[in-house]
């Protein structure tokens, strides 16, 4: 009987790293793809029309349903986050991207990008932080910055805006792709492409952070 449970542990141990590990690719696909269509809605609307509230909309289901993901990966059915600081998160995490947008967009040179990711990324180190003391069990607002998910907040800013960068600015984006080896790639694919691994870091290395406790 020793010998058999010995031998079954591994497995569901396994199995359940199998799971974590497509419920992560699926927060990576779903806040990827909210953002993206996010992004193609308000682009070139007002933020105060109603094409940039159906955007951000779309934005705020995305970032909520991303969120639940992250909740189940994180405490399995037994979720951890409630209600009221599920919508509270996602509002505010809403807001953060739309401002950083805002931002990119008034500016006319490069810096402004550089701007935008600092903004971004101290704004969503404390949504993180926030976050993170829900996962685990703890008042929310017990802390507001961690260097832990301060660090995710980087990443994520990082590849966003480089992602940002190639859809405003293509021309720009092209020459710095050639600098580095790659004058043929396609700047709008190879922005997606930083976003999503951007993304699926942020969420691999926030959920593991999140189970450490």
């Amino acid at each position: 009987m020793a010998t058999h449970e010995r031998g079954e542990r591994p497995s569901l141990e396994g199995w359940m790293t199998t799971v974590r590990a497509v419920s992560i690719l699926a927060c990576t696909f779903v806040e990827t793809a909210a953002l993206v269509v996010w992004l193609a809605i308000v682009q070139t609307a007002a933020l105060s029309s109603a094409t940039a509230l159906v955007g951000c909309g779309i934005l705020a289901v995305g970032l909520l349903v991303e969120r639940i993901l992250k909740d189940l990966t994180v405490n399995g059915v037994d979720l951890a986050v409630s209600t009221g600081t599920l919508v509270a998160l996602t509002l505010a995490e809403t807001t953060v991207w739309t401002l950083w947008l805002a931002v990119a967009e008034a500016s006319i040179a490069v810096e402004g990008f550089v701007l935008a990711a600092t903004v971004l990324a101290v704004s969503l180190a404390v949504v993180y932080t926030i976050e993170d003391n829900a996962l685990r069990g703890v008042v929310p607002h017990s802390s507001l910055l961690d260097l832990g998910t301060a660090s995710i907040g980087v990443v994520t800013a990082v590849g966003a805006t480089a992602w940002l960068l190639c859809e405003l600015r293509p021309a720009t984006a092209s020459r710095w792709l050639g600098t580095v080896g790659f004058e043929s790639a396609d700047p709008a694919l190879a922005g997606l492409g930083v976003l999503a691994l951007a993304l699926f870091v942020t969420h691999n290395v926030g959920v593991a952070y999140a189970r450490s406790s």
